[in-house]
């Protein structure tokens, strides 16, 4: 997959099929827009092409989650999900105020028309684009005739009467219903971090654990508490257990919250300052502030059972 990021030094005459949206989670809905995509493109022998937008727009846009954890997948991740659903070309505009003042009709026109030459135009059923989001189904539909391209609309994918959306999985995530952001999203939840050095003190308890900081600042983290997960590194995968929290039994401090997981393996790891992948696969409890260190060894033998059963087929 060739990935773009300056759209004023790409210059093809090639047609294509081209899909727009932030992606964000490359959900299953996102998967149904983007194998409409290939399929059309590979009947037509043409290019299938992705536009989309980091940061994301409403990062830009809306002041009150300027700061705060949003994104379910960063760019990277975002990309190679994008080339596992067969997609030939990835464009990455970078989003500024600026940029979200062109008009759709402007989009639609400078980017879409003339630099990808498109025969065809798939969109999501609440795709908007465009300054004060004028661009969007009606209006791809309106000029599909005077720039020669077919337009397609992708309906809404459903489980358990609930539209598939980014809204609904992040959601989900904050909400500790882990399960149910797995399977809008197809596939386990997951953040990409690098694990620092804490103070050792799961060591002392038996149970050693790695300090994860996300890679991306705007990642969206799950609520407090405990959970079944398992963890890429280095080419191999493990089983684990993951605690998010304020470490309430042996800190008074509710300003950080801390990322930390235990890896189900008898060898010793050596993975300060690497980068590993957490997967999310089932909520397990809320973080609880214990009497003493016994009482909470004794609550982390139950949950490392409990998720050894719950991972078993993973």
């Amino acid at each position: 997959m060739v990935i773009i990021r300056s759209i004023n030094e790409y210059s093809s005459k090639e047609k294509s099929v081209v899909t727009i949206g932030t992606f964000d989670g490359i959900h299953i809905g996102h998967s149904t827009i983007c194998q409409k995509t290939v399929k059309l493109a590979k009947k037509k022998k043409h290019k299938s092409v992705v536009i989309t937008f980091d940061p994301h727009p409403k990062q830009v846009l809306q002041t009150e989650i300027q700061d705060k954890k949003y994104l379910i997948t960063d760019l990277q991740t975002k990309s190679e999900l994008l080339k596992n659903n067969g997609i030939d070309c990835l464009v990455v505009i970078p989003f500024n105020e600026e940029y979200s003042k062109l008009s759709a009709k402007e989009f639609l026109q400078k980017i879409i028309v003339e630099k990808f030459h498109p025969s065809d135009i798939v969109v999501g059923y609440d795709h908007h684009f465009g300054f004060q989001r004028q661009g969007n189904a009606e209006f791809l539909k309106q000029y599909s005739k005077l720039y020669n391209y077919n337009f397609h609309i992708v309906e809404p994918v459903s489980i358990d009467d609930m539209i598939v959306s980014s809204s609904q999985i992040r959601n989900y995530i904050t909400s500790k219903q882990i399960e149910h952001a797995k399977n809008m999203l197809g596939r386990p939840f997951e953040i990409s971090g690098r694990v620092k050095r804490g103070k050792g003190r799961g060591s002392i308890l038996s149970y050693p654990t790695a300090n994860i900081i996300p890679l991306n600042d705007n990642q969206i983290i799950p609520s407090n508490g405990a959970y079944c997960v398992t963890i890429e590194f280095d080419g191999r995968n493990y089983k684990g257990m993951c605690n998010i929290g304020y470490r309430p039994t042996f800190e008074n401090n509710a300003n950080t919250s801390i990322i930390e997981v235990n890896i189900f393996s008898e060898e010793e790891q050596n993975i300060y300052e690497s980068d590993i992948i957490v997967k999310f696969h089932n909520f397990v409890r809320d973080e609880i502030k214990f009497n003493s260190s016994e009482n909470l060894i004794e609550q982390l033998h139950k949950d490392k059972t409990f998720c050894k059963k719950q991972l078993i087929e993973v």
